[in-house]
C-alpha cells in the first residue's frame, strides 16, 4: 500500500461524515501514475542520448586511432598517410556532427516533455476550476 493510499485512508477516517471528502481534496491515483509515467519523449531522447555517445566515441577513435604498418592497420584506407588522415579527418567531422545532432533533438526531446506536461497540468485546472 503506497503512501497516498495510508494518506488518503487516515484522511477519510479523521473527517466527518457533512463535510469535504478526501477524494475533493486529493487528486486520484490515475492522475497521480500517470504525470509520474515515463512519456514518448524521454525514452526516445534517452536513445537519442545513446545515439550520440556512440557517434561521439566513433569520431574520438577515427581521429586518435590510426596505424599504417604491415601487421597492425587501423583506419587505413589507401597506401599514403596523408590520404588516411585527409580520409580519418572527413569520417571525424561526420561523427562529431552527427553525435551533435543527437544530443541537441535530445534536448528538444526533453524540452517537449516538460512543456507537454506543464499543458496537462494546465488543462486539468481549467477543468477543475470549471466544476
Amino acid at each position: 500500500m503506497s503512501n497516498i493510499d495510508e494518506l488518503h485512508i487516515v484522511e477519510s477516517q479523521t473527517q466527518d461524515a457533512d463535510s469535504k471528502t478526501p477524494t475533493q481534496d486529493m487528486p486520484d491515483n490515475n492522475a497521480i501514475r500517470q504525470s509520474h509515467r515515463i512519456s514518448y519523449w524521454i525514452v526516445t531522447a534517452i536513445l537519442s542520448t545513446i545515439c550520440g555517445c556512440f557517434c561521439f566515441y566513433k569520431g574520438i577513435d577515427k581521429m586518435m586511432n590510426y596505424a599504417n604498418g604491415d601487421y597492425n592497420k587501423a583506419n587505413a584506407y589507401v597506401g599514403g598517410d596523408a590520404y588516411n588522415y585527409i580520409i580519418n579527418s572527413n569520417y571525424t567531422t561526420a561523427y562529431f556532427i552527427l553525435a551533435a545532432t543527437f544530443f541537441i533533438s535530445a534536448l528538444c526531446m526533453v524540452i517537449i516533455h516538460y512543456l507537454r506536461r506543464i499543458g496537462d497540468d494546465m488543462s486539468k485546472m481549467r477543468s477543475n476550476t470549471q466544476r
